[in-house]
């Protein structure tokens, strides 16, 4: 029974991974054509595509607001959105900290809840909810199914502490470069985005050649070499988990002499039967499934000293469920740049004229510090014109909803009218000038660049303030609104945010190196 609910969790979070990005471009198709604009999506994304919005209207689109309801529910592992309550990883905080030098509250409170959960339960997400744990899962079957067929199938065994270190590493390399190096190859935020960019994208990113070498990796090299050597999120979650409360522990009784059961089925590798387990352990349970004497189980105990910070930790998760901004992966990947990327130099504003709102989304230099660029004022600028006189939930009011799996649907798509897009797609012209109003650049684009939004970028070969003129042109007439700019190298962050991640890295290094010296053995590979 606990397996079968073990494999629930572990399906459904996979499904989540999957099913959250697909659904969000299914609700960015609806809120760019309506809901009678499945032959759009058609015409945009292809016969598949065209279905399968086509079933989110019969399905979903017959909530009363689907796109609000479904907006609510966004992001990855790496950080999620559930009905404006924001949760991420502990790593996207180091992460963000490091990045932009600054402590964002609303980040470090979405936090909290991961924290209490690892604290409670241990590195249980490792085990439970991990989608690449699932696949790695998937994979040590097809390993062990290979074995006796395939002799060149090697199991490499390593130090479990090398994560530990790569955990270090990792975090000296971002106070030092400015790059939010996790972002580059934590394998389940690879894979979260790399969901994304099939279905926004129609195209893989370098990510999925590193998700093909892990597979091989673990296929052919090491088994489950990631998760038990590698990964550097295990290893955060293994120290806090130190302290938590439910781990797998001996009830009581004797083991038999000649019996192994319990390291046989862990899979992270550890020695269960002599208690050398508790820091690595992602309480999956299969020990204690197969303990034929029933001597492991479950145990709950509170660690002295530790109570009062889990308290104060739960005081401040209950007081902070507000909708908190925190890092994620978007819907709409080029919208709310500033809310959602707050480690990213980003600027925005809107305006109106008319019955337009025009946004302009300022995005500066991203990577390496801008002060270490020899390019450090590049500058990007997305730009959407909305008509807000038009709902673009709402159709003409003659238009019907074409179910297209009705034998009849050619016929009813040749009678119904379209629905209107309110966003503007033609002739959009963007005009740089200085704080003097002398021209220095002029862009021009004749349809959006994708998803309605207007991309330009420059390089500015000097800080200062700068002057943006848009001209969109509706109806042949020109319209023109301005924005102010500031181009500066950003000042984000003190020494003092780098001294205290110093501190804690020494401090995980102290405390890895004691523990290693506290055990009298290490845990066998």
């Amino acid at each position: 029974m606990l397996r079968r609910i073990r494999r629930f969790v572990e399906y459904l979070s996979l499904a989540i991974i999957i099913l959250i990005p697909f659904v969000s471009y299914l609700n960015y198709l609806r809120q760019a054509y309506g809901k009678n604009g499945f032959h759009f999506a058609e015409v945009s994304g292809g016969w598949f595509v065209g279905k399968l919005f086509a079933l989110y209207e019969l399905t979903l689109g017959r909530l009363e607001d689907p796109v609000s309801l479904i907006d609510s529910i966004k992001g990855t592992f790496w950080s999620i959105t559930l009905f404006g309550l924001k949760i991420s990883d502990p790593l996207a905080g180091i992460g963000h900290i490091l990045t932009s030098k600054v402590f964002y509250v609303p980040l470090l409170l979405s936090l909290l809840i991961p924290l209490l959960l690892t604290i409670l339960f241990g590195r249980a997400y490792c085990g439970w909810m991990c989608p690449i744990n699932t696949l790695m899962e998937g994979v040590d079957r097809i390993r062990t199914g290979l074995a006796g067929r395939v002799k060149w199938i090697r199991d490499v065994k390593m130090d479990h502490s090398i994560k530990y270190w790569i955990l270090v590493a990792t975090i000296l390399l971002m106070a030092v470069t400015g790059i939010p190096l996790f972002a580059y190859y934590l394998p389940y935020l690879i894979l979260g985005r790399e969901v994304y960019h099939i279905l926004f994208f129609k195209a893989l990113s370098a990510g999925a050649i590193l998700l093909v070498l892990l597979l091989l990796f673990e296929l052919f090299i090491s088994r489950r070499g990631w998760c038990r050597y590698l990964c550097p999120s295990g290893a955060f979650l293994s120290l806090v988990g130190d302290f938590s409360f439910i781990k797998v522990r001996h009830k009581g009784g004797t083991c038999p002499d000649l019996c192994f059961e319990c390291d046989r089925v862990c899979p992270m590798g550890l020695e269960v039967r002599e208690g050398r387990h508790e820091r690595e352990c992602t309480n999956c349970g299969e020990c204690v499934i197969v303990c034929p004497q029933g001597v492991l189980g479950f145990d709950m105990r509170i660690k002295k000293g530790v109570a009062i910070p889990i308290l104060i930790i739960l005081l401040i998760t209950v007081f902070s469920l507000v909708p908190s901004r925190a890092h994620h992966v978007a819907g709409l990947p080029h919208y709310g740049y500033a809310e959602n990327y707050p480690q990213v130099p980003t600027n925005e504003q809107t305006k109106e004229v008319d019955n337009y709102v025009v946004s302009l989304t300022t995005i500066f230099f991203q990577g390496i510090k801008q002060e270490l660029s020899n390019i450090p004022y590049d500058t990007q600028f997305y730009i959407h014109v909305y008509d807000k006189s038009i709902d673009p939930t709402h159709s003409p009011k003659d238009a019907v909803f074409v179910n297209p799996f009705d034998p009849e649907a050619k016929k009813k798509k040749e009678e119904k009218k379209d629905g209107i897009d309110p966003s503007y797609r033609d002739k959009l012209l963007l005009t740089i000038l200085d704080k003097e109003g002398r021209k220095i650049a002029t862009y021009s684009l004749d349809f959006p660049y994708e998803e309605a939004i207007y991309r330009f970028r420059h390089y500015f070969k000097r800080p200062g303030e700068y002057l943006l003129k848009v001209s969109f042109y509706p109806d042949g007439k020109e319209k023109i609104v301005t924005f102010p700019v500031s181009i500066e190298i950003s000042k984000k962050g003190s020494y003092l945010t780098t001294v205290i991640l110093l501190i804690f890295v020494l401090g995980v290094g102290a405390y890895v190196f004691y523990r290693k010296r506290s055990v009298q053995a290490p845990p066998a590979g």
